[in-house]
């Protein structure tokens, strides 16, 4: 299965061995690669940027799954949020990456890591919620199920978490069920629910306005596409 492609051409995924064991791996001219491991028997390259550094999850002796990033063929556990297991799933330029991580609580939070510091985007939020997608800006894109309710994308704008659905225009008719992945131009991929009840792939366009938080508003593009899930799954 292949999950991330940079711009030079490298594919990152994971593919299974004839024992049933599963490893990540690292394409490029030609030539697959798997990718190190931290002890365990599971592996997957979920994103890749241009520098060839790896955003993945792997599991370690103990088959707890640990968010790790691979780079100059070495494997970084990025640790978690106090609890035991976590999963990154993209990677930008800068080496930024997003995921998601247990909490002390037991909680599943959204996380950005960097300089070997994982941050919690959701602290406050009574819930589960999965970073999806990381740009440039470290502007990050997901998921967010609280407690009671229902699921909505979110964006992190590098302050605050804010629900989409307060983001796009009043009578819209949309509902933002789920942020995958965000642009240098801070467009949102994602999935929706219109007014008839019709489930899209959809797209989301920020629109400055004056004196105004520039994603305050975001313009809504239909795609005649049904949106597709990304597995996101822990190897316990």
């Amino acid at each position: 299965m292949a999950n991330g492609l940079n711009n030079p051409g490298a594919v990152v995924g994971a593919s299974n061995f004839a024992n049933g064991q599963t490893n990540g791996f690292v394409w490029q001219n030609g030539a697959m690669s798997p990718l190190a491991s931290l002890g365990g028997t599971f592996s997957t390259g979920n994103a890749i940027n241009d520098l060839s550094v790896i955003a993945g999850a792997a599991t370690n002796a103990e088959g707890v799954s640990r968010a790790v990033v691979w780079q100059q063929g070495q494997v970084h556990d990025l640790g978690t949020l106090g609890g035991g297991d976590s999963n990154a799933q993209d990677i930008n330029e800068h080496n930024q990456v997003t995921g998601y991580a247990r909490t002390a609580d037991d909680s599943l939070h959204a996380f950005t890591w960097a300089n070997d510091t994982m941050t919690d985007l959701t602290p406050e939020f009574a819930g589960t919620s999965f970073g999806y997608g990381i740009n440039a800006s470290g502007q990050v894109v997901g998921l967010a199920a609280p407690a009671s309710g229902s699921s909505f994308g979110f964006l992190w704008d590098g302050a605050a978490f804010r629900n989409l659905n307060t983001l796009v225009a009043q009578g819209s008719g949309w509902t933002i069920l789920s942020a995958d992945d965000i642009n240098d131009a801070g467009q949102i991929v994602g999935s929706g629910r219109n007014a008839a009840g019709e489930y899209r792939a959809l797209i989301l366009t920020p629109v400055p306005e004056p004196d105004a938080y520039a994603m305050v508003l975001l313009g809504l593009g239909l795609m005649t596409l049904c949106s597709r899930w990304k597995p996101r799954t822990f190897t316990d």
